[in-house]
This record gives structure tokens, C-alpha cells and sequence, in this order.
């Protein structure tokens, strides 16, 4: 093999790492943004007393895991759907 094919096979290999490594970054920062969704959306209610899971005790991790995961669910889908219509927009 030459060193030229060399070369650019470890490009290749470097440029897969790094996807690799942003797509990790974007998992974590979808994941960071649902749990400020979701302490916002707790204050907010907490705040206007209109929250219906409010009670003396502190939430249950499963249910913060919850909300964190229905929030992350609906920003991905706003996000699926903003896509879907550029997609069609763009083939016009």
C-alpha cells in the first residue's frame, strides 16, 4: 500500500471518530436541555400552584427520569418534523 492511501485512510478514520464523538455531545446535550425543560416546567408550575404531581415530598427520581424523557421525545420530534418539512420545502 502506498503512503498516500495510508494517509488517507487514518483521515478517514479520524474524520469517523470524530462524528462519533459529536454525535456523544449531541446525545449529552439533548439530554442536559430535557432536564432544563423539565426544572423549568416543574418551577413554573410549582410557582403558579397548577403543578398536579405537586405534593410535600420531593419527586421521585423516576418520575424526574420520566419528564426528562418525555420532553427530550417531544423536542425530537419537533425536530423530525421541522426536517421533514425542509426536506419537502426544498424539493419545491
Amino acid at each position: 500500500m502506498s503512503d498516500e492511501f495510508l494517509s488517507l485512510e487514518r483521515q478517514a478514520d479520524a474524520m469517523e471518530r470524530q462524528a462519533d464523538a459529536l454525535e456523544s455531545v449531541a446525545d449529552e446535550l439533548r439530554f442536559q436541555n430535557a432536564a432544563l425543560v423539565e426544572i423549568a416546567w416543574r418551577l413554573h408550575h410549582l410557582e403558579c400552584g397548577t403543578d398536579p404531581h405537586a405534593s410535600e415530598h420531593t419527586m421521585s427520581h423516576r418520575a424526574f427520569m420520566t419528564g426528562l424523557d418525555d420532553h427530550d421525545f417531544e423536542r425530537r420530534e419537533r425536530e423530525e418534523d421541522s426536517s421533514a418539512r425542509e426536506i419537502v420545502g426544498g424539493n419545491r
